[in-house]
């Protein structure tokens, strides 16, 4: 590739990359929120469909971890 053809892909790097902090840090936020309310539902007893909403965060954060190394690849 000639040095011309590659100029959109640093914004589209650091537009990415700002997306990716952004969402790790509510991803971050939303597992707080799940490991409180799995800590609530654990001392009543009944803590099933908690970790549920977990393992979805922490899959998420999995995915959105990967992006940018995917992103990054692909250039």
């Amino acid at each position: 590739m000639d040095d011309g053809s590659t100029d959109y892909m640093a914004p589209l790097l650091t537009l990415v990359n700002y997306v990716a902090w952004i969402v790790l840090c509510l991803c971050f936020v939303g597992l707080l929120i799940c490991a409180a309310r799995l800590a609530m539902s654990y001392r009543s007893g009944d803590p099933g469909n908690e970790v549920v909403g977990l393992l979805w965060v922490m899959a998420a954060c999995v995915l959105v971890g990967s992006a940018g190394g995917i992103v990054s690849a692909l250039r």
